[in-house]
């Protein structure tokens, strides 16, 4: 535990610490056993060990729900109460129990701190980040929770994408497309439309097949011309009926991007967490178009977004922005937020708290490797064992101000170097 987190104040304290038990799990199944039975039994033992009478004001319980959800009404239930001066802290399981996010969870904790003088109490002591050393703890275990989630993300997702390889369309949660039916399992074989589920096999409709093939040749004769869509419809339409026609509601572009038309179904998973991720079946029982001419409208559609649309990339791709993952490795975090070891300022040998021991400048290899321009390395902080006999005697933490920017995904580069 650290000493700062858990030393009694100054000034003894007639009237209890009021408290309000904050639990959280992200799946119903959690609600029992491993979940919110266990949050509350360490969060009750983490309250017994304060040498101060205790009163829990309120408890409040979320099941069903993500860590990655900011804000909840939750939060700001706890927030309203702060704000009406009727609690002095927070107490949770961990950190993680708040968010999973960085950046909202240290600002909210944060918030109630600076704002309220509300502490935070964890399963080993209580925090206040008014002190140096809790903000650092608090400030790495955010990201340790961050982390964590991404890599469990992760793995889920890869696990859905090797099933989508497999063949099993269930696991998108996707409907039907337009020129394709699904053969339930269960119903003797009925075609139908509608959600994909377990078990469910799909062939193509042959009507609407049909209506798909003249749909991308209609294109490419239109060619990338600003009405060329008005004009590949209305030629299908006069070619067949407006019924025989996708919705209204369907995006157009959207039908002639999508790959299961040549036989390629392909699923993307594009979450805030980490980087887009595909899989892509070979299914030639699905084809309606053949490669060259799906290809074709790729490149009027192509052509078109650069000459009518703006990517949406294009602030992604700014070179002057950096986003959480780039701070991070530039001011040498990501060596460190992996293990739960590094976001204690304790030596991992004997276990005694670390002193200060001044700054070091961060070698050039910590930088992110699509970022040019910066001409300082940054300055980090250095703590060291008091023994000075431990083989892993010393740590290296950001100082303040590169920690402010872990929080800000809209930091320049301009604004840094000037640092």
């Amino acid at each position: 535990m650290s000493a700062s987190a858990n030393s009694s104040p100054a000034t003894s304290h007639t009237n209890p610490l009021r408290v309000v038990k904050l639990k959280r799990v992200s799946t119903e199944e959690q609600t029992t056993g491993g979940g919110l039975n266990a949050q509350d039994r360490i969060v009750h033992e983490s309250l017994d060990e304060i040498d101060r009478k205790v009163s829990v004001v309120s408890e409040i319980h979320e099941e069903g729900v993500s860590g990655t959800n900011f804000p909840r009404r939750s939060l700001l239930k706890v927030l309203e109460m702060a704000q009406e001066n009727k609690l002095d802290a927070v107490a949770v399981k961990d950190v993680s129990r708040i968010g999973r996010i960085a950046a909202p969870t240290f600002g909210f904790i944060w918030l109630l701190n600076h704002w309220f003088n509300i502490e935070l109490i964890v399963e080993d002591g209580r925090y206040n980040i008014q002190r140096k050393t809790d903000l650092i703890q608090i400030f790495f275990r955010t990201l340790n929770a961050e982390l964590k989630n991404r890599f469990r993300t992760s793995y889920v997702h890869e696990s859905q994408l090797e099933d989508f390889r497999q063949g099993h369309f269930h696991v998108t949660g996707r409907h039907v497309r337009f020129g394709y039916k699904k053969i339930t399992n269960g119903e003797n074989g009925t075609e139908e439309k509608g959600r994909i589920n377990e078990g469910d096999e799909l062939k193509v409709d042959k009507k609407e097949a049909e209506v798909i093939e003249a749909l991308f040749s209609a294109l490419v004769d239109a060619g990338p011309a600003g009405n060329a869509f008005a004009r590949a419809r209305d030629k299908v339409r006069d070619k067949f009926s407006q019924e025989r026609l996708p919705d209204d509601g369907i995006d157009l572009k959207e039908v002639l991007r999508n790959p299961i038309y040549k036989g390629r179904p392909t699923w993307e998973i594009n979450a805030t967490t980490e980087d887009t991720k595909s899989a892509v079946m070979k299914r030639e029982d699905l084809r309606i178009v053949k490669d060259s001419k799906f290809e074709d409208v790729q490149d009027i559609l192509d052509v078109r977004d650069r000459r009518y649309t703006r990517s949406a990339s294009d602030k992604e791709d700014d070179p002057d922005r950096l986003t959480v993952q780039q701070i991070a490795s530039l001011v040498g975090l990501s060596r460190l937020v992996a293990f739960d070891d590094v976001v204690r300022i304790h030596c991992p040998d004997c276990g005694a708290e670390m002193n200060d021991n001044g700054k070091w400048r961060a070698t050039s290899d910590l930088k992110p490797s699509n970022v040019d321009g910066i001409t300082d390395d940054p300055i980090l902080k250095r703590y060291s064992c008091p023994s000075g006999e431990c083989e892993r005697s010393e740590k290296r933490f950001p100082n303040e101000f590169e920690a402010y920017l872990l929080f800000d995904s809209e930091v320049s580069l301009k604004e840094l170097t000037e640092h």
